[in-house]
């Protein structure tokens, strides 16, 4: 049963007031996390949910958290957009925006030591075309879009207009914020946004969903034991180095450069999920991810129609936990 007791915020930068059912109402967060192409994955699966199952996410979905590729679909998903429209994106625009540089040098690692792989100037056209002027606070759920402030070495959360604390971004451009999230080191160069320089936020929250818990239950004044939380990953490797190898562990001949950054990534993703098991009851979260044996890098254009195969599959793997988590 519904409690009468609410949390009045504001759902716009004017006036007007929008009020969260919250006290005795389960509050469901959906959150997602980096990935670069592999992006496409719970975003594809989300499709799904809206075409076969009739999930309206404004309606059902309290926060909304999203990192680096994760925070596009999520930001998407806030302003009212099907998961369709992110997924258009990827098709007719990713071999764009991951074409090289014009460089001397012979290859990505090379010419990452000396400026970033890709340039941003297509994605932010093409975030600027998506979102227009949207501004953080225009958008009526709550939606945190975690990014790195490089300049000062500090964490920092982009947030909708639901919190009750000060909030300074919310005349920033949704398009900003989103293109802040997905500046992946070595991949795409830091953003100026306002005084700072920001980028990707997977650098220490490529997993969200136990920062919009605690979110959720502070600023939505929301009870742990009233969460439900889905949780979209992007895959994750089964091995990342041969145990029995015999090499030399530099940067190049044994971590392998970008092979780090992934099991990096990874690792926070994997340990976000089990501080959040501890702090919630396992019927409360749906993490939908999966083992494979090839980890697709970050910007394997090529694999896009892979990605789509692998997404459907889990959609049907993980279907009946969807249905109830939306009908719990």
């Amino acid at each position: 049963m519904i409690s009468s007791k609410t949390l009045a915020m504001k759902a716009g930068r004017g006036s007007q007031t929008k009020e969260f059912d919250i006290v005795g109402h389960t509050v469901r967060v959906l959150s997602i996390d980096g990935g670069g192409i592999r992006g496409i994955i719970p975003t594809h699966i989300l499709q799904c949910m809206a075409t076969q199952q009739g999930v309206s996410f404004d309606k059902q979905i309290d926060m909304i958290a999203g990192t680096s590729t994760g925070a596009i679909t999520a930001a998407a998903i806030a302003c009212g957009y099907l998961p369709e429209k992110v997924e258009l994106l990827y098709r007719e625009h990713v071999e764009a925006i991951f074409a090289p540089r014009n460089s001397f040098m012979p290859t990505k690692f090379m010419q990452s030591c000396v400026n970033s792989i890709y340039k941003s100037e297509l994605l932010q056209e093409i975030l600027g075309e998506y979102f227009g002027d949207i501004r953080l606070g225009d958008v009526k759920i709550p939606l945190l879009l975690p990014v790195t402030d490089i300049g000062r070495g500090e964490v920092h959360v982009f947030k909708s207009n639901y919190t009750t604390d000060p909030n300074p971004d919310l005349d920033v451009r949704v398009s900003a914020a989103v293109l802040a999230s997905c500046a992946s080191p070595i991949f795409f160069s830091p953003m100026k946004v306002g005084e700072a320089l920001i980028a990707d936020g997977g650098l220490w929250a490529y997993n969200p969903a136990l920062l919009a818990v605690l979110e959720a239950s502070r600023q939505l004044k929301a009870d742990m034991a009233d969460l439900r939380v889905l949780s979209m990953g992007t895959g994750r490797a089964r091995w990342y180095y041969e145990v029995e190898a015999k090499k030399r562990w530099g940067v190049v001949t044994g971590w392998e450069g970008g092979k780090l950054i992934e099991m990096l990534v990874a690792l926070h993703a994997n340990a976000t999920l089990q501080y959040l098991s501890q702090a919630l009851q396992p019927e409360q979260i749906v993490r939908i991810d999966f083992d494979t044996e090839h980890e697709t890098e970050l910007d394997e254009c090529s694999a896009v129609g892979a990605l789509i195969d692998q997404a459907n599959e889990q959609y049907d793997r993980f279907c009946p936990e969807i249905i109830k988590f939306f009908g719990s």
